[in-house]
């Protein structure tokens, strides 16, 4: 019998573990911004005497800005140094969230959100290069596990700061409370980061920024508008003539483009990338929808609601400490299609009233919904570099960071627009089944893109 040594897992030394320390402060704002805002969506609407629909777009609105941020942020890192690039990201993200937190009118908030969203679109990318470039290859994995803690909190705890800040203070410090956290990782910043990466003259994509970016925020305001303006066929129309001629664009110029649309001439990027905008729509227009229905159609207060929702958090977490290791042992195809189909198991009792008169069916069915669309968030994200060259690595990464925040804002559109339809003629407990069933529906069709994936079993 032989004894074969194993080298020991690489481990952060104190600089690296201080950098991620560092980093991991200003990596929850967006992180919890995302769950604290939803709870606080019903009180925000009556205080600013504003419809559903219109509240919404403090949600979409933050998360389109965002997702047209992500594809600068690569130019203005090269160009004025990553750490430049997340002190901005932070005094944009502070600034936004200042100003939100005093809006006066519906304008004024979804305005400031989208202010907001621009910083935090950015403070990720910057996050990841700061950190990658600092502490080298060998140690991107253990550096990486701890910025990424928030990411695995935030659904949890989120839902119930959220519901604390809202019944105790009111919903505007659910946005002052970023003011203390982006202060003091401004201050870290200046003190301990330093810019570990070489500037250097990068020429933007001007063109191709001219026409995605429009592209984008038409086709999502094209659908927000559908059915209540005559006009919401044109905003679609534009934008999806804005994107072709962007795909055409990308694919001529001798420039490196916003976005390299060649990607998705690899079969399993592609169907990484499907998955990825589906169950970012189906998970965004749920944390959406659950804490409005368990307030406007169940009675309960902000602070319980929040409670609740937070047991999506926890099924995520189970489901990635459970579902990681069989990465090694069963294909991406197939643990993505058993992880969208306990989300959808866990929708089926808020689709029909005969289930959801049980509560405790219903916390149950959160469990296994977060359980599902945790663990196929992360499937679908590692997928996207499967068969990748180490230089389509950062465009990779970046479409699948923009899919995400796409997804959000067509899922925040389509449920609250759903919700507004089935609520005509119905009472609203039936509205909000009626929007659950086609939630369901939707998950189901998280499925398709699912056929790209690959079969083989990854590799340890």
């Amino acid at each position: 019998m032989t004894k074969t040594d194993t080298a020991p897992p690489p481990v952060l030394d104190a600089s690296s573990r201080r950098l991620a320390n560092i980093l991991t402060i200003g990596a929850v704002l967006p992180l919890l911004d995302a769950t604290i805002i939803t709870v606080a969506l019903d009180r925000i609407a009556d205080d600013l005497h504003m419809s559903l629909s219109l509240a919404q777009w403090a949600v979409t609105g933050y998360a389109l800005a965002a997702a047209l941020a992500i594809p600068l942020s690569g130019w203005m890192s090269a160009r004025f140094g990553a750490k430049n690039l997340w002190i901005t990201a932070l005094v944009i993200f502070m600034i936004g969230s200042l100003l939100a937190g005093a809006a006066w009118n519906p304008a004024a908030l979804i305005v400031f959100r989208v202010v907001q969203g621009i910083g935090g679109g950015l403070l990720m990318p910057a996050l990841q290069t700061v950190l990658v470039s600092a502490v080298g290859p060998s140690l991107v994995k253990p550096a990486m596990a701890k910025v990424g803690i928030p990411a695995v909190l935030a659904p949890i705890f989120g839902p119930v700061v959220g519901g604390l800040l809202v019944e105790w203070l009111n919903w505007r410090w659910t946005l002052l409370i970023n003011l203390p956290i982006c202060l003091i990782a401004i201050w870290l910043a200046f003190r301990y980061i330093t810019d570990p990466v070489v500037r250097q003259p990068v020429r933007l994509d001007w063109l191709g920024l001219l026409l995605a970016l429009p592209g984008v925020a038409l086709v999502v305001f094209g659908l927000d508008r559908f059915g209540v303006d005559s006009a919401s066929g044109y905003y679609l129309a534009a934008g999806l003539v804005l994107l072709a001629a962007y795909t055409a664009h990308a694919l001529t110029t001798r420039k490196m483009p916003l976005l390299d649309v060649r990607l998705f001439a690899v079969k399993n990027f592609t169907g990484a990338i499907g998955v990825l905008l589906t169950a970012s729509m189906i998970f965004y227009a749920g944390i959406l929808l659950v804490p409005l229905y368990f307030q406007q159609a169940r009675g309960l207060t902000p602070l319980q609601a929040g409670l609740i929702v937070g047991i999506q958090g926890v099924g995520a977490l189970v489901a990635r400490r459970i579902g990681t290791p069989l990465t090694h042992r069963i294909s991406t195809r197939t643990l993505v299609a058993i992880s969208i189909t306990l989300a959808g198991i866990g929708t089926v009792p808020f689709a029909w009233q005969v289930f959801s008169e049980h509560g405790a069916l219903l916390y149950l069915a959160l469990f296994l919904r977060g359980a599902g669309i945790g663990l196929v968030t992360i499937l679908a994200m590692g997928a996207a570099y499967d068969g990748m060259a180490k230089a389509q690595i950062p465009h990779a990464s970046s479409a699948s960071r923009l899919t995400t925040q796409v997804g959000a804002s067509l899922g925040a559109v389509a449920v609250v627009s759903i919700l507004h339809s089935a609520s005509t003629g119905h009472s609203l407990v039936s509205a909000y089944h009626e929007t659950f069933l086609w939630l369901l529906i939707g998950t189901a069709l998280c499925l398709v893109p699912t056929v790209l994936l690959g079969r083989t079993v990854p590799s340890k």
